[in-house]
């Protein structure tokens, strides 16, 4: 199973350095791969020189490219689900400090629930490292609603970390822009 997380990312270059060797720390067993694929939407402050430097050292596994800024994370995400060669398609923030095993745990996630509407929702939670940036922002979400296993409707959809298959979100449009 091929996964692949894609990141939209706006002016992160103090959060990149951070975010990036998590990522590349993945650890997977036999027959799960990914990749990450960051879409900068816009940045100006140095984010995408990180992101080429990490393009480099992580070669067929990360990549990135950038798209005109559109002021909203929803055409990046698009856009990296339209390049995503994955057939699971993890959205992660840029702010989202991924645990060693968060691909694993997705893969494992969707080869238990296969059909194509099965999404999963990741934890997400604020380091305490990452608390004086200002757009990291805690949230409290409902997770104790999300363990209770009943069937949720679209507003637990929140895609700080979220995964899904991705022809089924092909196929449905998408995210509004």
């Amino acid at each position: 199973m091929h996964l692949s997380i894609v990141i939209p990312t706006f002016n992160r270059s103090r959060l990149l350095p951070l975010t990036i060797p998590a990522l590349a720390r993945q650890r997977v067993g036999a027959g799960v791969t990914y990749e990450v694929i960051f879409v900068s939407n816009g940045s100006t402050d140095g984010s995408e020189r990180l992101l080429e430097n990490a393009a480099r050292e992580f070669p067929g596994t990360f990549r990135w490219f950038r798209i005109d800024p559109t002021g909203g994370p929803s055409a990046p995400r698009n856009a990296g689900i339209r390049a995503a060669q994955g057939e699971i398609v993890i959205i992660l923030d840029d702010d989202v400090m991924p645990e060693e095993d968060l691909v694993q745990r997705y893969a494992d996630f969707h080869r238990e629930f296969p059909e194509a509407y099965q999404a999963a929702i990741g934890e997400a939670y604020v380091p305490e490292k990452l608390l004086h940036d200002p757009m990291s922002r805690f949230h409290a979400f409902p997770y104790d609603e999300i363990r209770s296993g009943q069937k949720l409707n679209y507003l637990y959809f929140w895609t700080c970390n979220v995964s899904f298959k991705r022809d089924f979100m092909l196929a449905s449009e998408m995210f509004d822009e």
